[in-house]
């Protein structure tokens, strides 16, 4: 997931590897205890919305 963040030339590719981690592990779990129509059904929208947040920000220097 890093690679592929650092791959996207995004502002801080580490943190948005773990933010789509923990959504991924989030979705997950929410599935199990909400069901399909729970929030994991936005996990979509949620991923590309913290996507092109760190799409939208500048290059931390270093």
């Amino acid at each position: 997931m890093v690679d592929l963040c650092h791959k996207a030339d995004v502002a801080d590719p580490e943190l948005l590897a773990d933010t789509l981690l923990l959504l991924i592990e989030g979705a997950r779990v929410a599935q199990q205890s909400s069901g399909a129509d729970g929030p994991s059904a936005r996990f979509a929208e949620i991923a590309n919305a913290a996507i092109l947040f760190f799409v939208g920000q500048e290059r931390r220097p270093g």
